[in-house]
């Protein structure tokens, strides 16, 4: 016989202690003091020198032109290539087609 979730019904293993793992996760983030350790491991982990200098490096290959949704895509470019009026282009390109899709532009 298969165990069940005592909150939602799905199959659990014989190991879990009465929930799913998602069932679990949210009765633990309802309780105060879950939430503010989950706040402060998030706040000291931005903290850390090691992701200020990620975030400025990742800044610092991002030109002014590029948006910032476009960051990734410039850098495989980069990676692969690209110069930067191709670069520049593309991105002018697919954002044009973007704003016509979503019906922004007429």
């Amino acid at each position: 016989m298969t165990r069940t979730c005592s909150d939602c019904a799905a199959p659990i293993c014989e190991r879990s202690k009465g929930r799913c793992r998602s069932c679990a996760r949210v009765a633990a983030n309802r309780t105060p003091a879950m939430r503010a350790a989950s706040r402060e491991a998030m706040r000291r982990m931005n903290q850390s020198p090691q992701l200020r200098v990620l975030q400025v490096s990742a800044r610092a290959m991002t030109p002014d032109w590029c948006p910032h949704g476009y960051s990734g895509l410039n850098r495989k470019m980069i990676a692969e290539g690209f110069e930067e009026s191709e670069r520049r282009r593309i991105i002018e390109d697919d954002m044009a087609a973007r704003c016509r899709r979503s019906g922004a532009i007429a």
